[in-house]
């Protein structure tokens, strides 16, 4: 299937930087902001559960863990990003697995996606100060909406995945901010190892303040952290 892709969509690009302390990315203007998912994973509560979670299994086991579910995310995306572009997939070259996982938000993709307005696009927010990589920006079923793509080993609820939430709520302000097109919604598709598909709908406006205090506490721990630092 081929998608219509909008070309007077232009967003400034920001440079993707790899740090020890996260991921941040510089603004054309010489800003740098953090990621999304370097602020949402700063979250101590997110932090305590990872260590908690990876004494419980084990250190080696859980960085296998960890690398094969990054894996499926890089092979699902890198799929999504062909696909939605109209670039060539040679089912062939793909494990059984993946394509399986591909197979089933394809489907979905089908079925809602009208117009592409962004793909694999990182974008920052001066307003929000944090920047990241949104999957895909896109008219959805005639609204103009974030689509993330999510792999996991079993599949959730809403109630587990509300930094998903946020995420998708910095990325349509990115959008908005810089295009002056309005984006309300957003739609996260999750497929999970047992060969299951969800997806969760939810609008922007319900997430900015949870999301603003998520950054404000981030900046208000990093801005400590420098005092120490400097004392």
């Amino acid at each position: 299937m081929t998608f219509l892709i909008d070309p007077s969509i232009k967003l400034p690009r920001a440079k993707q930087i790899n740090t020890p302390s996260g991921r941040r990315y510089q603004t054309p203007d010489g800003n740098v902001y953090p990621s999304i998912t370097t602020v949402l994973g700063d979250q101590p509560e997110k932090k305590k559960a990872i260590m908690e979670w990876r004494a419980r299994v084990g250190q080696e086991e859980a960085t296998k863990i960890t690398q094969q579910s990054a894996r499926r995310g890089t092979d699902l995306h890198g799929l999504m990003e062909k696909y939605i572009l109209g670039d060539e997939i040679d089912a062939k070259k793909i494990m059984p697995s993946t394509l399986a996982r591909f197979r089933l938000v394809q489907k979905c993709l089908d079925d809602n996606l009208q117009m592409v307005y962004a793909s694999e696009t990182p974008m920052f927010s001066d307003i929000l100060r944090i920047a990241g990589t949104a999957d895909l920006i896109c008219e959805w079923n005639g609204e103009v909406t974030v689509v993330d793509f999510k792999t996991a080993k079993k599949m959730k609820t809403a109630d587990m995945i509300t930094d998903y939430f946020l995420q998708a709520t910095a990325y349509s302000i990115m959008f908005e901010e810089h295009t002056g097109i309005e984006c309300h919604h957003f739609a996260i598709l999750m497929v999970s190892d047992e060969g299951e598909f969800q997806m969760f709908s939810g609008k922007r406006n319900d997430y900015i303040r949870p999301l603003i205090r998520v950054r404000d506490q981030y900046e208000w721990r990093k801005s400590l952290d420098n005092q120490r630092q400097t004392a």
